[in-house]
């Protein structure tokens, strides 16, 4: 049976595809970054590679150079790349550094990945394999329902008030486990210590993570970070030179880049959450405002069950303070 390599930072997201392949059929081999995967591509051989574009170290684009560079039997493996942000200049910079294919994370179809991966194998669709095809999107939707739209517009989607008494109580990470998950994305040393308390009634300027429960969309922990902490942590994640992210802190804003680094830091810290026997969680979407912030998860900011306040110090960069509330 083919053996698939997946290389993907986001735990739900490894989770999740390695369930689909899995159940296909195919054995998995599940890696968190660039630099394992090359370090699996050293010691096996798989049929074929997901691979997100963003990761620490090495990145989708800069795994795919390696590996076309290794001995011809490994040079040819087939290469999917795997990202949130499907802008057009992704895509074709997927084609060009050489990929096989390109799966959008926001919408994806799990059946025209499966289809995708056949046809680069040169696997036949027979009526039995369609058919175990269609089984395995069926289970899929069954665990993981389409949320998209949903997410899209920052609106949870529907589901049951849970009394309070039965509503979970989060841990909080420490500051050294937030200062691992940087520093594991960035690649520079992190230090992450308790700090006074932000203001969170204040203007800021301030960027917010929204966090939900991935069993019922309910909002779960909200992350309120300085602006000048997303920009550093978005520019050593791109390796952007720090004078260009004290530009964004002077502005006031940062880029379409900028921010997407900023999501990705934080959805990436959405695992910080994720301990037995609570449901676990994920990010539901960023904002750069406080009215962005939807509705239900407005409460949470004033009325929370526990909260941790860091600064945050990225090497060679600088540093900013953090909140993290939940329920």
């Amino acid at each position: 049976m083919p053996r698939i390599l997946v290389a993907e930072t986001d735990p739900a997201v490894r989770s999740l595809l390695g369930f689909i392949l899995e159940t296909r059929g195919y054995e998995v081999d599940r890696v968190l970054d660039g630099a394992q995967a090359i370090d699996r591509l050293i010691s096996s051989e798989p049929d074929l590679v997901i691979t997100n574009i963003k990761m620490p170290e090495i990145d989708g684009f800069s795994l795919i150079k390696a590996i076309r560079r290794m001995p011809a039997s490994k040079a040819k493996v087939p290469v999917i790349f795997l990202s949130g942000n499907a802008s057009r200049e992704n895509v074709m910079r997927s084609i060009q550094s050489g990929g096989n294919g390109f799966v959008s994370k926001s919408d994806m179809e799990v059946r025209g990945l499966l289809d995708k991966i056949s046809a680069l194998l040169g696997e036949e669709m027979t009526e039995a394999a369609a058919a175990a095809a269609e089984q395995v999107v069926a289970k899929a939707e069954s665990v993981a329902p389409d949320e998209s739209s949903n997410e899209k517009s920052g609106e949870a989607p529907a589901a049951e008030e849970q009394p309070e008494e039965d509503r979970p109580v989060y841990q909080l990470p420490d500051g050294d486990q937030i200062a691992e998950t940087v520093s594991g994305l960035v690649g520079r040393d992190v230090s992450a210590d308790k700090c006074d308390k932000l203001d969170l009634s204040a203007a800021g300027p301030y960027l917010y993570g929204v966090y939900m429960q991935t069993d019922g969309g309910k909002v779960a922990a909200i992350s309120i970070s300085e602006l000048k902490l997303g920009a550093y942590a978005g520019a050593a994640l791109s390796l952007i030179p720090v004078g260009a992210a004290n530009e964004f802190i002077k502005k006031k804003k940062l880029d379409e880049e900028m921010f997407e680094n900023y999501e990705e830091v934080i959805n990436v810290s959405a695992a910080l959450f994720n301990l037995p026997d609570i449901p676990h969680v994920k990010l539901r979407a960023a904002h750069e405002k406080l009215d962005e912030v939807p509705e239900d998860a407005l409460p949470l900011i004033e009325d929370y069950k526990s909260r941790v306040d860091v600064s945050v110090d990225i090497s060679d960069y600088g540093s900013g303070k953090m909140a993290i509330v939940a329920i």
